[in-house]
């Protein structure tokens, strides 16, 4: 996750996951659940839980950064 860009097959396995953990019963039914409000802080009146695609993207985009700005590093 923090050198390649994440798989749509491997976020929505991560999601089906997530939404699994917000039902009542063992039984699979339909989750209500907006994921866009979930992800808010709790401020805003969401649970702050992390959104994978824009976690990855900000890893992706930090390491960019480092790779561009330092001369000296392991991974360089």
């Amino acid at each position: 996750m923090f050198f390649f860009k994440m798989l749509k097959y491997v976020h929505n396995e991560i999601k089906s996951i997530k939404t699994s953990f917000f039902e009542l019963e063992e039984e699979k039914k339909i989750v209500w659940i907006v994921w866009e409000r979930i992800c808010k802080s709790k401020s805003d009146g969401g649970l702050e839980v992390i959104d994978f695609i824009v976690f990855n993207i900000a890893l992706l985009a930090k390491w960019n950064w480092r790779l561009g700005i330092e001369n000296i590093g392991f991974w360089k």
